[in-house]
């Protein structure tokens, strides 16, 4: 079986003295599962905060939803269950300017009986991190986190993880270079792709929201490879270049984010 890894790159940019709202204190996450034995799962949240909000310290769980064949709420056997809080771990981020931010990563757990179907499990938490810069307004929507499930047939899986819970760091002009650390239980392949970003407003609708990136101004870019120097132009950032990452050949500039390999130049 080939699992898809589907990857939300988000650019957060640090002030030295960052006052965090209550509700705008995530800056990503993962969602697994497990299987415990016939119908029974473990599912799994981690996610990466701002330990300075105070609803780090306050949440203590987490509401998974459940739906069968769709994400539409009134679809025959949807449910909804508490993720209770696990445990957590405090990470120091990598910087350039010699301040060490630091950042929380938390856990949820539940164990949920999961009868044969197409299984869409997903959690919305509030919020985005505001100081993520190539989104527009990402603290006015939830983190939308999703994993599938598809047992229609009887078919026990258990889906991919991350290994690797430093949050990715590219220093500018550099060529940057990230491991995702993912593995399969069930030894399944896996292929990576970009996702958009989404997030519900409040009330939740049925289906998530995808949530606009951002521009980014003309500059200029040195390729740390060739030693080129080339100018860019203003541009927006997208799913394919979630980051203002360029490499230069032969005097023209491009575009420059490769999945399983590097990203280039990161402006």
């Amino acid at each position: 079986m080939k699992h898809w890894i589907r990857l939300v790159m988000l650019l957060a940019v640090w002030a030295g003295s960052t006052t965090a709202a209550w509700a705008t204190h995530v800056f990503g996450g993962q969602l697994t599962y497990k299987h415990l034995g016939g119908q029974q799962y473990r599912v799994t949240l981690t996610e990466y905060l701002d330990p300075a909000s105070m609803a780090t310290v306050m949440q203590t769980s987490v509401t998974l939803s459940c739906t069968r064949n769709g994400c539409s709420p009134t679809n025959t056997g949807n449910f909804t269950t508490e993720m209770m809080k696990t445990g957590e771990r405090y990470f120091p981020s990598m910087s350039c300017t010699g301040v060490q931010n630091v950042y929380l990563a938390r856990t949820f757990t539940v164990d949920v009986q999961l009868p044969p179907a197409s299984w869409a499990l997903s959690i919305d938490d509030s919020n985005r991190s505001v100081v993520m810069s190539n989104l527009y307004r990402p603290d006015q929507k939830t983190m939308h986190l999703e994993t599938r499930l598809d047992n229609t047939t009887g078919l026990v899986d258990q889906s991919p993880q991350l290994s690797i819970f430093q949050l990715p760091f590219a220093a500018v002009g550099q060529t940057a270079f990230y491991n995702f650390g993912a593995y399969d239980a069930d030894g399944d392949s896996l292929v990576y792709s970009l996702a958009h970003p989404s997030g519900h407003s409040s009330p939740l609708p049925a289906c998530a929201d995808s949530i606009a990136f951002t521009g980014y101004a003309a500059g200029q870019v040195t390729d740390s490879g060739n030693g080129q120097a080339v100018a860019f132009p203003a541009g927006m950032l997208s799913v394919g270049l979630p980051m203002p990452a360029f490499r230069a050949e032969n005097g023209v500039v491009e575009p420059a984010l490769q999945l399983n390999r590097q990203l280039a130049n990161w402006w």
